[in-house]
Parts: structure tokens; sequence; C-alpha cells
């Protein structure tokens, strides 16, 4: 049985920004955009179950847009709550996802234009054992990215 990894579903606090950010700094493109409001339409689901796993309120809505690489795998979800809780600061320790990885084979130039996008970066490009660049930042949501690759 093969699987691979479908989608990514991060959320974000202003879905225009986080679009351009992941264009600029990662070359991705908006390949769809959505507007959703909490169980009218089908989106948060409509069984009783949907409002214990979504806890959005009656009503909310949710503009979702849908960003895919070059490669034109893994496809990168956008979502943006009208209503949002605060951001809460990510531990690795705590169990919970943490980050998810993009491989380039532009290294050098992926990190100039995630920087010229407005990424954070959280530590120094460096080499791993297997002779990859990696680094890790943040989108301007905190939400935290590995670039792994070569030039």
């Amino acid at each position: 049985m093969a699987v691979k990894v479908d989608h990514i579903g991060i959320t974000v606090r202003d879905t225009d920004k986080a679009v351009e950010f992941y264009e600029k700094g990662l070359n991705f493109r908006k390949t769809d955009e959505f507007l959703f409001t909490a169980y009218k339409d089908g989106f948060f689901g409509e069984c009783p179950e949907a409002r214990t796993l979504y806890a959005v309120e009656e009503g909310s809505t949710c503009r979702l847009a849908m960003m895919a690489p070059e490669s034109g795998d893994t496809v990168l979800e956008l979502f943006c709550f009208s209503r949002q809780n605060s951001p809460r600061e990510r531990e690795w320790l705590t169990p919970g996802y943490t980050h998810f990885a993009v491989f380039s084979e532009s290294f050098t130039k992926t990190c100039e234009n995630l920087k010229a996008a407005g990424a954070t970066f959280l530590m120094q490009p460096g080499v791993q054992p297997t002779g990859n660049y990696w680094v890790f930042l943040t989108d301007p949501d905190g939400n935290m990215i590995e670039v792994v690759g070569h030039d």
C-alpha cells in the first residue's frame, strides 16, 4: 500500500499576506480559493461531531487558499477564520505538529527569497550529516518551516 502526503493545513491571520509570503518565498502558486460559512455549506460538516471537531462558532467564516509548489506535489491549505484564537508558542518537547519541510535544489536562492518575503530565521543555515544544507524559519504567522537542499 503506497501513500503520500496529500496536503498540509495551517491557520493564518491574513490570507492575502500568507499567499504573498508563500508565492514570493517558496514560489508556490495559488490554485484555488474558497469562502465557507460554518455548518451552512458543507465544509465544516453537517454532522454533530463536526461542531466538536472544528469548534467554530455558528456563522463564522473561513477563507481557504490552496497553494501548490512547482513540483505539483503536496498542497498547502491556508485557513483564515473570521474569529481567531491567540497564537500559541510551539515547543519541540510537547507532542504535536512542529513544522513542515521543503526541499530546494537552489537552497541559497530559496533562503534569499524567504528572507525578502518576511521569514524569520530561527538559526543560521547549516550542513546536515547527509551533506544537504538546512535551516529552520517561520512564516509571518509563526508557522515553522524547515528548508533542506543543495545549490
